[in-house]
């Protein structure tokens, strides 16, 4: 399967497009999502009886992908919403198709795959969508969730939670642990790196990814 595209590139059916979509996305380290459309459903209608109708099997008579860091970034100042975290940073990556009645093909009109920020695998394994815990981390993950029903007999909860801890690390050699206590054992913060996100940081220093937990 194709893991470029480029204009020109044309397609029998909507599932054939995002096959190689979904292919050059996972090769080229990037991530795009769906910024406008409008659907074969919509535009037939408006068209008169006696006129080609775009195929159905193409779904999308128009739809426009961008980089999720597409578009512009909400005002922290005068937004709506001025708590919200945005992944927008103005990158012009983007790609166009549309649906030709003539040939009965789907065709890219537009493609332009220059990132304004860097793009590698590191990265994108830090983006939410893409990060997910195998068999033994999501077994970890569980006994976090539990933990008041998990802490032992003789310890209390920080120590039950420092072990647990440094159990949903044990199988990730270069993970790093530290939990911040203050005045009477009370806990005030966690410090957690897999090793994944240890080697992301030392190689990117200048990209900064906050996950916040209320």
């Amino acid at each position: 399967m194709a893991s470029t595209l480029k204009v020109g590139d044309s397609f029998s059916t909507w599932e054939e497009f995002e096959a190689v979509l979904a292919e050059f996305q996972r090769s080229s380290n990037v991530l795009l999502s769906k910024i406008s459309s409008k659907t074969v459903e919509t535009e037939n209608k408006r068209l008169s009886d006696n006129v080609q109708k775009y195929p159905s099997a193409h779904v999308y008579a128009s739809v426009q992908f961008g980089c999720i860091h597409f578009g512009k970034a909400r005002s922290r100042v005068t937004g709506v919403r001025p708590n919200q975290s945005s992944f927008r940073m103005e990158c012009p990556a983007h790609i166009k198709v549309r649906s030709d009645r003539k040939s009965g093909r789907l065709v890219i009109r537009a493609f332009n795959n220059d990132h304004n920020h860097a793009v590698n695998q590191e990265i994108k394994k830090m983006y939410p969508s893409q990060r997910r815990l195998d068999g033994s981390r999501l077994e970890e993950a569980r006994k976090l969730a539990s933990l008041r029903s998990s802490v032992h007999q003789d310890e209390t909860e920080l120590e039950a939670l420092q072990r647990v801890l440094q159990g949903f690390l044990a199988t990730d050699e270069g993970g790093k642990l530290a939990l911040v206590v203050g005045e009477n054992r009370t806990l005030e913060g966690i410090y957690l790196q897999t090793s994944m996100m240890v080697s992301a940081f030392s190689n990117h220093p200048q990209t900064l990814f906050l996950n916040r937990t209320y």
